[in-house]
């Protein structure tokens, strides 16, 4: 199934998590700028690097599966 071809409960299932998504990051954006900015710069590239680390082994393995 193609993202721009899903029909009935499936296509409202994925406008709604976009809408649950999107009203998520907007509303969580300025309490991440100040979690940003409190913590130490070393720690922060740490934790993003940690973070991209774990997306891509998922990702690998992902597409090991099929």
């Amino acid at each position: 199934m193609r993202w721009g071809l899903q029909k009935g409960l499936a296509q409202g299932a994925v406008a709604c998590g976009l809408l649950i998504i999107a009203a998520a990051s907007v509303s969580l954006a300025p309490w991440g700028a100040r979690v940003a900015h409190r913590t130490d710069t070393r720690r922060l590239k740490r934790v993003f690097a940690v973070i991209r680390v774990g997306l891509a082994l998922y990702m690998a393995l992902q597409s090991q599966r099929g």
